[in-house]
């Protein structure tokens, strides 16, 4: 599938990579005016379940009545995904129009963007011209560095921390904690999500040099009906609506809240599909926390008879071993070549395929989605679940396969 004028022009800011630092967002943004500043904000950063947690968020909040802006990261199958204005992606062409018309102004200014910020700005200038209440931006990586930071948030949330992104964030959950606590502000709150006792030691020590409040919030009693699997999600669905009970404050409404959470499922997470009578589960889990999480629910929830799993992830990504622990002799790994450089290559997926025959699992080394996916299906039963895991990217190639 070619790309549109937009997405060439991006895909060319994307070969620029990953450059943290605050200071160019924040030039743009005093730019334009600081569109970031003309509503109040709230940024959702964590390991896991950042982007669940935030559309739940603006959810909640347009169900109480208020105009919202939503910004997430990354997108599954296209760019205007992105962006939400109370409930309403944005349409390709206004997408469109929005990118070029930004990259004049930014060439007259003699402004250089990544991609990511350019995106970013792109968010609050949006949210500005449509007037919106309230934004909720989730953070693309980390905190500190991320360019959704650049912003004042009034709230910020944290959702967990887990190993990813250790090339920029740290090695161990306690230094990402550090890096992602930073989106805390000065007397405002940051409310966190599960995390061990040492992870939550080193947020609130961030916190308290930032001068934030801290909050922990307890699990919700109420027995709120979610779109997404409690065991996977719950935790990420309580902090939305423990933040919407903290902004909206006696506004605040239990039957509006849960008319919130019902419509805030996003696509490729824990997404079930059928074809050729077969069954398939989409899940863009891409770290060893998120595949644990995954397995394991699929293990208490579905019950198949047998797994075909369609494996694919990107070269810096770890964890896939997380997933042996509920395979069974019957079933199979799939590994998929994705159809990207950063796709990982086969010299990287040499010790999971010797650890899972040393298990007597079923494993074949990289190949295309088209073939592994018409493998699976031609090998499964009625019975069976296809899982397709590992990345966004693997996601967004078995949906076009599968329409």
């Amino acid at each position: 599938m070619g790309l549109n004028p937009a997405e060439r022009y991006l895909s060319g800011l994307a070969k620029s990579g990953i450059r943290p630092s605050l200071e160019r967002i924040a030039s743009a943004l005093e730019a334009f005016g600081r569109p970031d500043r003309a509503c109040p904000v709230a940024l959702v950063a964590g390991t896991n379940g950042k982007g669940t947690c935030a559309k739940a968020l603006a959810e909640i909040l347009r169900a109480h009545g208020l105009r919202t802006g939503l910004y997430l990261s990354p997108h599954l199958m296209s760019y205007p995904e992105r962006y939400e204005i109370s409930g309403r992606r944005l349409s390709p062409r206004a997408f469109e129009s929005a990118v070029f018309r930004q990259r004049r102004l930014l060439t007259d200014l003699r402004i250089t963007l990544t991609e990511f910020e350019f995106l970013t700005l792109m968010a609050w200038r949006l949210f500005a011209a449509a007037r919106v209440d309230f934004a909720v931006a989730e953070v693309g990586m980390g905190g500190r560095w991320d360019a959704t930071n650049a912003a004042e948030p009034s709230w910020s949330i944290l959702t967990g921390v887990g190993i990813d992104h250790v090339e920029f964030l740290g090695t161990t959950d306690r230094a990402i904690a550090a890096d992602k606590a930073c989106i805390a502000r000065k007397d405002r709150p940051l409310l966190v999500g599960p995390v061990r006792p040492a992870v939550r030691a080193v947020i609130a020590r961030v916190a308290d040099r930032i001068g934030a409040r801290a909050v922990f919030p307890p699990h919700e009693r109420r027995g709120w009906i979610l779109p997404l699997p409690k065991d996977i999600f719950g935790a990420d669905y309580d902090l939305a609506v423990a933040a919407s009970r903290m902004i909206l404050s006696r506004a605040f409404r239990s039957d509006r809240a849960q008319a919130g959470l019902q419509r805030s499922a996003l696509p490729g997470r824990f997404q079930q599909k059928h074809l050729r009578n077969r069954r398939i589960l989409l899940d863009v889990a891409h770290n060893g926390q998120a595949l644990d999480s995954l397995f394991s629910a699929v293990r208490r929830r579905l019950r198949p008879r047998r797994l075909q799993i369609l494996l694919g992830m990107q070269r810096q990504k770890r964890g896939e071993e997380k997933i042996l622990p509920y395979l069974r002799p019957e079933d199979r790994i799939r590994l998929v070549k994705l159809d990207t450089e950063r796709s990982k290559p086969p010299s990287i997926w040499k010790p999971f395929i010797a650890t899972a025959r040393a298990r007597r699992l079923p494993i074949d080394p990289p190949n295309r989605m088209r073939n592994v996916l018409s493998e699976a299906l031609e090998t499964s039963g009625p019975e069976d679940l296809v899982v397709v895991t590992g990345s966004f990217y693997t996601v967004r190639e078995a949906v076009r396969l599968c329409g």
